[in-house]
């Protein structure tokens, strides 16, 4: 088995940075005064409570033993709405007619919290989930549209993505999935998405993804365990596409673009089901340090440097590229019987194949 070397991830020490700044500008006290704190009963008797309110909303340190059933006339915010570090609070279900967040929705250190129901919010700007330890039941059954970004951090829920989210068919910025534990797999029916982010996760089987989608970076790093459906629909252009450091992945489709303008890099995995990756026209595609298994493609019709280095497991390679290839590199590389390779090559192209252990044949088609 081929031993995996895990190590941080950009994407992973990015996301914490911004989480960790965003919560100590809060918790400092850096209120300014188009924001209304709750902390106790006098601050929440004291609201000026409309069906619009025109400023953020931050609960620090609240508990169960408040009343909120004047929160219950709020329709709109034009801010942010946001918790922190309420450590006795099990319930967040008292804005039963909010229908729009103009800002984001952030809770995070809420350690009791099993419920969050929202049963009409429709939009919001943004959704952060950090650090609830407890089974988290969520209902958000009519949210169709988070305008920005999605993070789930350090998150447990009984139910699946699906149930979670069952209308979202709409994320503007990222899909960011770090530290969770789902007890079911999920599955989001996503129409529109920019980036996808999945980094650490102990027990998420399952990501699907519907598309197709105009752009989107993918970054999947250090999962445990990480079944990813979807994508099997032709994405019409890939900004990056990252996967690194996942010890048992599945990939029951194909990645599949038209154009995959930077580089791609796939290193230090297990695979448990065959690589494929199909592309019109790409970048720089390098497969190196991976245990494979069965047979691994490549069929871009246009790309640059081609790199597959120090892998092991696996049997058959297939490289094809009929219209305009780069580069070819292929090296030290174990347990791999036959390379096949398809391709047309121009007087600035190069073939290497070196210093591979197990192999027996190679197939060049020009």
């Amino acid at each position: 088995m081929h031993l995996l070397k895990l190590k941080p991830s950009i994407t992973c020490i990015l996301l914490i940075l911004f989480l960790s700044l965003t919560y100590v500008g809060t918790v400092n006290g850096q209120i300014g005064s188009d924001i209304l704190k709750v902390e106790n009963q006098s601050d929440l008797d004291n609201l000026e409570i409309s069906d619009t309110i025109n400023k953020s909303i931050y609960f620090i340190g609240i508990d169960d033993e408040l009343d909120y059933s004047r929160l219950a006339d709020i329709k709109v915010i034009n801010g942010s709405l946001e918790f922190y570090d309420s450590e006795r609070l099990t319930k967040l279900d008292f804005f039963s007619n909010l229908e729009h967040i103009e800002g984001r929705f952030h809770i995070t250190d809420c350690p009791l919290l099993t419920q969050i129901a929202f049963p009409i919010l429709l939009v919001v700007e943004e959704i952060i989930l950090i650090n609830l330890e407890g089974e988290i039941e969520v209902h958000l059954p009519e949210l169709s549209s988070v305008r920005s970004n999605l993070t789930l951090h350090g998150f447990k829920s009984k139910s699946n993505l699906e149930n979670l989210f069952p209308k979202l068919t709409h994320i503007g910025g990222a899909l960011s999935i770090g530290k969770c534990d789902m007890t079911a797999t999920g599955f989001m029916q996503l129409k529109s998405l920019r980036h996808l982010y999945l980094t650490d996760n102990d027990s998420l089987t399952l990501i699907g993804l519907d598309g197709p989608f105009d752009s989107l970076s993918i970054g999947i790093s250090q999962n445990k365990f990480l079944e990813l459906d979807g994508l099997e629909e032709e994405l019409t252009y890939i900004d990056d596409f990252r996967i690194t450091y996942n010890e048992s992945l599945y990939l029951k489709n194909p990645f599949h673009a038209k154009t995959i303008k930077g580089s791609i890099k796939v290193s230090e995995n297990s695979f448990y089901t065959p690589f494929i990756i199909k592309a019109d026209k790409a970048g720089n595609l390098s497969i190196t340090n991976n245990t494979l298994i069965d047979s691994t493609l490549v069929d871009i019709s246009r790309n640059g440097k081609v790199e597959f280095r120090n892998n092991a497991g696996g049997d058959k390679v297939f490289i094809i590229c009929p219209d305009n290839c780069g580069s070819i590199f292929i090296q030290n590389n174990s347990s791999f019987n036959d390379i096949y390779i398809s391709a047309r090559f121009d007087s600035t192209s190069y073939l290497g194949i070196s210093e591979n252990e197990d192999l027996e044949r190679v197939a060049i088609v020009r």
